[in-house]
């Protein structure tokens, strides 16, 4: 309609501007990834080329698969008790439809548009991350951190590092196109930080995510760069391994020695043994020679919070205390107490219970995992353990679901029965949804809905390999992987980056202008 009057291409124009609203949005504000989902759709009507749309869907079989998915939503409605939730869920879902549907029935086939779109999430991603990490390092602000998860300021610490993954995705996609010797120079600079970001970040969905952001990028040019693919996958592997080798490495535990134990500390007081907690620090059993009565003094000497009470991160300080303190090989006494400096104080404060956990980047990260996994009776509080618990009880719905799931608004209602049923030991603020996206689309649809999410995933998988599209191949193989920790499309950020990144690669892209 605005092109009868204008005599412009104005709702191509529009279409773009909306998809760059969106995309600059998805790092930053969830009020820009509403306004451009609803601009793309409201585009759609004031153009009202209905039949152009009808015709575009209708041969468009990877959309097809996707509506499939999105009417499912509607259809489980039908064996829903929770109308509430059920209706919270499919809000939130509604960009997965919008989003898509505008870029099915009007396609931007334009490469430089896309291109774009493209530049206005990768600006978006960089003013975030120099954001974020200026405030962690107190370049500005004075915002207080437990540790460096938090460093996210806009949004889940998961999905923007996913999102930062995938813009490191889009500069080796731009390193790898017909750019100037300079141009480049921005892309490899670009690329850089956003890894350096991604490591110091410790959040391991988005290092996960870099690898195969990169490992789809070597397989991309296999053929073409035999050598290069050679040496990087070699040197991929190097970093899996050692990472891997950290991971499993077994915690080699020092004998305990009891009739070597002091019985008292300097200061006359008698130390208790505590041999049935398995906590391990600094390769010795943490709660082995403990005076609470002189630790009780000396911390509530030096902090505001009671040493029977809990850290910032929730978490019961006493225990805090006593493992940070065998982390650093001090005794768990007053004269332990007293060579721990102010910053000591400061990091137990905030619930950091080892030394380890102070190291830069993923390896803390990793050294968490590992904690979790050799310390394993108590999965409260633990992320890793959490999630090994959500499987679980997400599992069990699905054996007596499998059919037809539990419908659209009944899962955090079945999760909640199953834990009960189970006596789960997790707190109740802790049992929460599965964080694995195939396990709640089985338990929410049943067989027939895991059979056409999967359909949609490999139909769209094949369409962007038959065109030789290199980054919505990254952007799915992280998508499968990161698919089996998080509930991706449970949240409006993850919808929407998702959504976005799907609907730009539907159609087969051209190189000339189109506007």
């Amino acid at each position: 309609m605005l092109d009868r009057i204008f005599g412009y291409k104005v709702h191509s124009f529009l279409q773009v501007l909306g998809m760059c609203v969106l995309a600059f949005g998805l790092p930053l504000n969830k009020v820009l990834m509403s306004i451009g989902a609803i601009w793309g759709v409201s585009n759609l009507i004031l153009e009202a080329d209905f039949q152009s749309y009808y015709s575009n869907i209708k041969k468009n079989k990877v959309f097809l698969w996707l509506l499939a998915f999105c009417l499912l939503h509607i259809i489980g409605l039908f064996w829903t008790s929770d109308f509430a939730y059920a209706l919270h869920d499919i809000k939130i879902k509604l960009p997965l439809l919008a989003v898509p549907l505008a870029l099915a029935a009007r396609p931007i086939t334009d490469r430089i548009h896309i291109h774009y779109i493209l530049y206005a999430l990768l600006i978006s991603l960089l003013l975030t991350t120099l954001i974020n990490f200026g405030y962690y390092n107190h370049w500005f602000g004075d915002k207080q951190y437990v540790d460096a998860r938090q460093m996210s300021l806009f949004g889940s610490h998961i999905r923007i590092g996913i999102l930062i993954s995938l813009g490191a995705g889009l500069c080796l996609y731009f390193i790898s196109s017909n750019y100037s010797p300079f141009n480049k120079v921005i892309w490899y600079v670009l690329f850089t930080w956003f890894s350096v970001y991604t490591f110091y970040s410790q959040i391991l969905s988005g290092a996960v995510s870099l690898l195969m952001v990169v490992l789809v990028f070597v397989i991309f040019y296999a053929n073409k760069y035999r050598q290069v693919v050679s040496f990087t996958v070699f040197g991929l592997l190097l970093v899996s391994f050692y990472l891997l080798y950290i991971f499993l490495k077994p915690i080699e535990v020092e004998k305990v020695n009891v009739s070597a134990l002091p019985k008292t500390t300097k200061l006359g007081n008698p130390y208790t043994n505590d041999f049935s907690n398995k906590t391990i620090e600094n390769n010795k059993q943490a709660f082995i020679s403990v005076c609470d009565v002189e630790l009780k003094s000396e911390w509530e000497k030096r902090s505001s919070i009671p040493y029977d009470g809990f850290d910032k991160n929730g978490q019961v300080i006493r225990a805090t205390i006593i493992r940070y303190l065998s982390s650093k090989n001090l005794s768990k006494d007053a004269v332990g107490m007293q060579k721990l400096t102010v910053k000591d104080i400061q990091n137990i404060e905030h619930g950091i219970a080892s030394v380890e956990l102070l190291k830069t980047g993923i390896i803390a990260r990793l050294y968490g995992i590992k904690y979790q996994m050799h310390n394993n009776s108590d999965p409260n509080g633990h992320s890793i353990l959490q999630r090994i618990e959500y499987w679980k009880t997400g599992s069990e719905i699905i054996k007596n679901n499998w059919l037809v799931g539990v419908g659209t608004g009944d899962v955090q209602m079945a999760f909640d029965e199953q834990y009960k049923k189970d006596k789960s030991i997790l707190k109740p603020e802790n049992r929460l949804r599965a964080h694995n996206t195939y396990i709640t689309v089985w338990l929410t649809f049943g067989v027939l809905g895991i059979i056409i999410f999967l359909g949609f995933v490999i139909s769209y998988f094949q369409f962007n390999i038959r065109n030789r599209e290199l980054f919505p191949l990254m952007f799915m193989a992280v998508a499968i992987v990161t698919f089996f920790i998080e509930d991706t499309l449970e949240t409006q950020l993850g919808v929407s980056l998702f959504s976005l990144f799907v609907g730009l690669y539907l159609n087969p892209i051209t190189q000339k202008r189109a506007m």
